[in-house]
Order: C-alpha cells, then structure tokens, then sequence
C-alpha cells in the first residue's frame, strides 16, 4: 500500500498537517474531549470549534451537504394570499422583508456527521469521545453495545477495516460513490484525491471484480480488497475482540498508462542520446 500514487488537487495547498494519534490532535486543539449526539442511528458532533478541527485536522466526519448561503431562502409567494394579490394590499418590498425575517429564524445549524465506525476509533483508540444520547451519557461499555445493536455484525466487521486502515496512517472515506466501501486518501479528501478504494467482501465474482477494476482505474485509483477473519467462538461484546481479529488486504493490480507515458518518454530519450553517442565515439 505504500507504493499507491498521489494526486494533489490542483487548487489547494499540499502541505497540510494532518494528525495522526489522539496525543497529536490534542496538543494541537489544546487538549479536551470530543462531545458528540446520538440521534437515531445518526451521531453528531454540534460544537463547530471541534467539528471543524475533527475534519481540518483529523480527516473525521462529513459535512451534511447545505447550499444555503447566509440563510435558507424563502418563496416571497408564502406571503401572499388570493387577497392580497386582488386587491395590491402588500407591496412587493414589504413581502420581501416579511420573507427575510423568516430566513433569520431558521439559521444554518454547521454540524459534523460520524460515521458508526469513526466515532469508534474516537472512543476506544484514540479515548476522546464521549457519547450521550438526550440525558444519557454512554460508557464505554454502553457505547460498544450500542453500535453493535445498531449495526450488527457488519458493524464490527466494517470498524475491524477501518481501524487498520486508520491505523496504517490512512484518511478514510465511505465509498458507496465508486461502489466500495471505504476511499482512502493520504491527508484529506480536501487536498487530495483518493489513492483507492477499499471493497470489505468475503468473495467476489469476476464480473464484479471487472466492473470495479475498471471504474477505478478510469477515475485514477487503485482497487482494494479487504477479508476480515473473525475466529470461531470470539466473544464480541468488547472493542477487545478487535485485537484477535484478523483483518488481509490484497491489492488488485492497476497500471496507469497516464502515469507512465512520461516515464516511459524519458526512457527513450536516455536510450537515444546512449545511441548518439556511441556512434560518434
């Protein structure tokens, strides 16, 4: 996995700082934990200070897609009514101003969205999450148990991969976009591109396998497949089964012809200019 290309995005800055251990991310924040919402099956962290340094200096979380600028924007037509509009009883700078007002109440709320698997990897690898749910406040225990009952088996399976591949320095993405599981990047989705993409799957079919192969490959990324072994009777009830778990990557092979035209261009003039040069001599 360490010989898998890079591709910066042209329009941000390449050199970023991107925490790699919990001890990192709290010199760097100024110590202090992350407190973050259970709200159905979905976890979210509100305060903005510590959302944006999750995702600015961690590589956690996503931001909930917003096109609203400012505020939300409202149909001035809300209000108006058949009456107004007979008898021109409201003008068109007062509907105006009557809509803004309304935008003012309903500000944009920036929140942070986890993923079951990274608030995990905040709570029992890096120990700087707490989790509460209304008044509740979750312990460890509690916590594992509950992302267990909410997601199952998969769950664990899912958090097994996502921990080795935080683990071996990754920023980890879901990646339902390619058809995978996860995207992986080197410091962030937003200064690079994905190097790969990571399918979790105990078998796959050929035709799958082309289909995925070639999706990537046309988008400049590498194919990643990930088997997780889980031994025969392990008791799950603790994130301590995660140290008998068993997780192998294999790497299908990708070759981008892009990448190795110029390789391959300096080759040939290292192999002309030998040859000039020996028939001069």
């Amino acid at each position: 996995m360490n010989l898998l290309e890079f591709d910066s995005k042209l329009t941000k800055a390449t050199t970023v700082y991107l925490a790699s251990t919990s001890e990192e991310f709290r010199s760097t924040i100024g110590g202090g934990d992350v407190e973050a919402w259970l709200l159905g099956r979905s976890i979210h962290v509100f305060d903005e200070a510590v959302a944006v340094n999750l995702y600015e200096l961690a590589g956690f979380g996503q931001w909930p897609d917003d096109d609203r600028l400012g505020t939300a924007p409202v149909n001035p037509r809300c209000f108006t009514t058949k009456l107004d509009e007979k008898t021109d009883g409201l003008e068109e700078l007062e509907v105006q101003e009557a809509a803004t007002s309304w935008a003012d109440q309903t500000p944009v709320v920036k929140m942070l969205l986890l993923l079951p698997e990274e608030a995990a990897f905040l709570a029992f690898d890096w120990d700087i999450l707490q989790m509460r749910q209304r008044k509740q406040s979750y312990s460890r225990e509690d916590l594992w148990s509950k992302l267990c009952s909410i997601g199952g088996v998969d769950f664990i399976k899912n958090y097994a991969v996502f921990r080795h591949l935080k683990r071996n320095g990754w920023c980890v993405r879901r990646g339902q976009t390619f058809g995978c599981t996860y995207l992986i990047y080197r410091l962030g989705a937003k200064y690079f591109h994905a190097s790969a993409a990571v399918l979790l799957c105990e078998e796959i079919d050929a035709l799958q396998l082309i289909s995925l192969t070639r999706i990537t490959t046309n988008n400049r990324k590498a194919l990643l497949l990930a088997y997780v072994a889980i031994p025969e009777g392990l008791d799950l009830n603790s994130p301590i089964c995660l140290d008998k778990i068993e997780v192998k990557i294999v790497a299908a092979k990708t070759w981008f012809l892009d990448r190795e035209v110029p390789k391959l261009a300096m080759l040939q003039n290292e192999l002309y200019e030998t040859s000039a040069r020996s028939s001069l001599d």
